[in-house]
């Protein structure tokens, strides 16, 4: 039966051996990190935006003095769900209890990394009022490593915004390091290693995530990052992550319903409801490797 259990492959530690558990490094979410949490009910939130502001002329004395409005937009920030169902064996838990405890600890990270991934353009939205950057303008940063950085923050500029962050992909991050000046001197050293939790890249965070990076594909090239004003992506969460264990469940597993009593298992719940939107898409770039 497909659930985890003492037979499951690559499953080698024995109690009497360790309990300690080596596994890969968790990955949190960059995009939550990066951009700004806001309040969000269930049923979701309209925000009214400031399109543009009124614009002042001058004028000479007893001149006409002109008449200059806002416009005004607004967007709707709705929460989708997101969850993730893992069975075990009631066995499994009992004498693979520091694997167990690995697991569930490990796995609402799954869904940081699923947030993440959508929002990068990477995995398919949950529908049109979550924003992802799959469209934000290309910007190379492979061929000409310092150029490319000056043109993603000149790109951000122009669209109204202040770069105040990296995205950048764990390969993006070696192609940094590896650029050299025109005397074989490593350009980045100072500014990609500096002191605090998090690595500086042109003055701005840099958050170095697996969750970024997307292959070349045909005339497409690697997805490497991005970079923006990430002041504009919003983002908010009903509640926190709510969490819950069932033996009594009946669930579909590979296409067969498993009574979770029946057979000695039990299964634990994880879910989340996340809303995502960019007030000015503009205003962030796609870093990109070398054009095909």
């Amino acid at each position: 039966m497909p659930a985890t259990n003492r037979e499951t492959s690559g499953i080698v530690l024995q109690p009497e051996v360790s309990q300690e558990v080596w596994s890969k490094a968790i990955e949190e979410s960059c995009v939550m990190s990066l951009g700004t949490r806001m309040p969000l009910p269930g049923p979701g939130v309209e925000v009214q935006m400031i399109a543009s502001d009124p614009e002042a002329h001058w004028v000479g004395e007893m001149g006409k003095r002109k008449v200059s409005n806002p416009t005004f937009a607004s967007k709707t920030i709705k929460p989708y769900g997101l969850a993730v169902i893992v069975p075990f064996s009631n066995e499994f838990k009992r004498d693979k209890e520091a694997l167990y405890d690995e697991i569930v600890a490990r796995t609402p990270k799954a869904i940081g990394t699923k947030v993440d991934q959508t929002a990068f353009g990477i995995a398919e939205k949950p529908g049109e009022l979550f924003d992802s950057l799959a469209d934000a303008t290309a910007v190379d940063i492979e061929t000409d490593p310092w150029a490319g950085l000056v043109n993603a923050d000149q790109a951000v500029s122009l669209g109204g915004g202040i770069l105040n962050g990296w995205a950048l992909a764990t390969q993006a991050k070696g192609i940094l390091l590896s650029a050299r000046d025109n005397d074989n001197r490593p350009l980045f050293v100072n500014s990609t290693t500096a002191d605090g939790t998090f690595p500086a890249l042109m003055g701005s965070p840099a958050h170095i995530t697996k969750n970024a990076y997307k292959a070349a594909s045909g005339a497409e090239a690697a997805q490497l990052g991005f970079a923006g004003d990430w002041s504009a992506l919003r983002w908010g969460s009903v509640e926190d992550i709510r969490f819950s264990i069932s033996d009594q469940a009946t669930l579909t597993i590979d296409g067969e319903q498993v009574n979770l009593w029946e057979n000695g298992m039990f299964a634990v719940k994880f879910e989340f409801e996340f809303g995502c939107r960019m007030k000015f898409s503009e205003q962030f770039v796609k870093l990109v490797g070398k054009a095909a």
